[in-house]
């Protein structure tokens, strides 16, 4: 048999109930531990389920406090939507495409599972604290590197709000012209008239380079965007199978209520 100790009844709970999903016919028991707070006995445990729930255990209860410590008292950040949206994106590094197949885990989630696994092949009886007090330098380090690359992100996300600020006072202020333009995703975008006529080169050209933009920050070289604006459509409709692809993004964020995404299959005129 083998014996893990947890000081918090929470982390002590969350333990157990990982344990429970990895293998359900594995009877633990939890006495109250005057010392270590709470004592799980597992019978014949399996090291390699163990060390998977205590590492469980830990990401759902310490890392996210870790990451929010990080970013207060190395970055010295103090707006708390802030730190909450630098934890987000340390998170989405961290977990990464969950769609990606054979993805390799983060560096800080392999230097975790390390520590856990390499301490629940060695000992029978498991001080979970203790191990995260004395072990854990490797992990807190790789972590503070994610947490870098996550407030980059960050930066990158404000620039971008600011951005598109600019650009919807643009917008504002722009008097509407034509009714309705159609518009087909793809590297670069395909732009349809009101009556399915499909915009040349030429025209596009033409369109981006009459437009000021440049006093909105955008180059004459921009090819997606500044026509749309250059039209001031009353509505835009989009279409394509990925809705979240930046340049679309991009437009909807800017034009708003007068955007709208649909499907590839419902765009109502022949592209040939």
């Amino acid at each position: 048999m083998r014996k893990v100790f947890i000081k918090s009844k929470k982390e002590m709970d969350t333990f157990c109930s990982c344990l429970a999903l990895l293998d359900g016919t594995k009877q633990v028991y939890v006495d109250e531990d005057d010392r270590w707070g709470y004592e799980a006995t597992i019978h014949d445990g399996y090291h390699r389920r163990i060390a998977i729930a205590l590492v469980e255990t830990f990401l759902h209860h310490r890392e996210t406090e870790w990451i929010e410590q990080i970013v207060k008292e190395v970055y010295y950040y103090k707006d708390e939507e802030a730190i909450k949206r630098i934890a987000e994106l340390t998170h989405t590094i961290l977990v990464g495409d969950m769609y990606e197949e054979e993805k390799e885990p983060s560096l800080p989630r392999q230097q975790i599972t390390q520590i856990f696994q390499e301490i629940a092949a060695k000992h029978i009886r498991i001080f979970y604290d203790a191990v995260i007090q004395f072990r854990s330098t490797a992990y807190r380090e790789a972590l503070m590197d994610v947490v870098g690359h996550a407030l980059d992100e960050y930066k990158h996300e404000e620039e971008y709000q600011l951005y598109v600020e600019s650009l919807r006072e643009y917008v504002g202020k722009k008097p509407m012209g034509t009714d309705e333009i159609h518009v087909i995703q793809g590297r670069d975008f395909s732009f349809y008239k009101e009556d399915g006529t499909c915009y040349s080169a030429e025209e596009i050209t033409k369109l981006a380079d009459e437009e000021p933009l440049f006093l909105a920050g955008i180059g004459k070289q921009e090819k997606n965007l500044t026509p749309l604006i250059a039209m001031s459509p009353r509505r835009i409709y989009l279409y394509g199978d990925y809705p979240s692809e930046p340049k679309t993004l991009t437009v909807i964020n800017v034009f708003q209520e007068r955007a709208a995404y649909l499907p590839l299959h419902q765009f109502p005129f022949s592209r040939y």
